[in-house]
């Protein structure tokens, strides 16, 4: 090799090297250099015959137990004893409890917002196929 080849290598960086794999193992172009991608995050759906702990946990917060409501007892679940435990304590100016109920409080918001639109899309879809039905019926007389 003589001393201008050498500098060709140099300046355009034909040889390998540290970041410069041979050409050979380069990446073609188009090509991933990871073809099976990342691995999917393991399934969060949960079902109870799956998982014991949950249908342990919803026996628990479906019992009903006695709850002091200002002057009288009442029975409530588990689960609403401790929502209106949460939403007493950040009445009173807790601030975990309050940044924790106006949590719960806007997902349950979104969830009823939710099942409204799926009901209004419901009874859409209902009324649009009876007036079809009840449009060819009349045509029929």
């Amino acid at each position: 090799m003589d001393e201008e080849e050498i500098k060709r290598r140099i300046i355009f960086g034909d040889s390998a090297g540290y970041g410069k794999p041979p050409e050979q193992n380069r990446f073609k172009k188009g090509q991933s250099g990871n073809p099976k991608g990342r691995p999917r995050k393991a399934s969060s759906e949960l079902s109870l015959t799956d998982q014991p702990m949950l249908s342990a946990v919803l026996a628990v917060a479906n019992k009903t137990v006695p709850v002091r409501d200002g002057g009288e007892m009442t029975e409530m679940s588990m689960l609403e004893a401790v929502v209106a435990a949460t939403a007493a304590c950040a009445v009173k100016g807790n601030a975990r409890s309050q940044a924790t109920f106006i949590g719960l409080a806007q997902k349950a918001q979104e969830a009823e917002v939710l099942e409204r639109h799926r009901s209004i899309e419901r009874w859409t879809a209902y009324k649009r196929t009876w007036s079809t039905q009840i449009a060819d019926a009349k045509k029929m007389r």
